[in-house]
């Protein structure tokens, strides 16, 4: 599932981010969001929404919980991609999931790879940075999303 990048972590990165709306809609665009999981992980809302109104507590998260870190649905966070693609996380006293849900997701980093599709990667990508190289394999995709691509959607 598609976890838009921290709010503050592209605030930090990008200048007047906050007044890109148009940015804001495309991270939002395919959020996938458990409304069930929102209302129970965050009990500061319980007295002002109802659990079964999806809509309210999207928009919550939309205009209110993206930027305070929360999240809009329980990320698992794949152990062995995590290390391997950050290696200082070895030394954290904690696992990798603490690791994300503490620090990784306000750093920028993913808890897990996306399954990407090369054709449409690179689609996207011509789209998003119309000077780059096609890429051609998909070991070079994944590497190239982890560290440049999942950062390209706010340029």
């Amino acid at each position: 599932m598609y976890l838009p990048p921290s709010k503050q972590f592209l605030k930090q990165k990008y200048k007047n981010f906050d007044k890109n709306y148009i940015a804001h809609y495309w991270l939002m665009n395919d959020l996938f969001f458990d409304s069930e999981y929102y209302y129970d992980s965050n009990a500061d809302l319980n007295e002002s929404f109802d659990k079964t109104d999806h809509e309210s507590l999207r928009n919550h998260y939309i205009y209110s919980g993206w930027e305070e870190g929360r999240f809009p649905f329980k990320v698992s966070v794949d152990k062995f991609f995590y290390i391997e693609t950050y290696p200082d996380v070895k030394n954290f006293a904690g696992s990798t999931e603490e690791h994300f849900l503490a620090h990784g997701y306000k750093e920028g980093r993913l808890p897990y790879i996306h399954n990407l599709e090369l054709e449409s990667y690179n689609k996207q990508l011509s789209f998003l940075d119309p000077g780059s190289k096609a890429i051609e394999n998909k070991q070079e995709m994944y590497q190239h999303y982890a560290f440049v691509g999942y950062h390209l959607l706010i340029k």
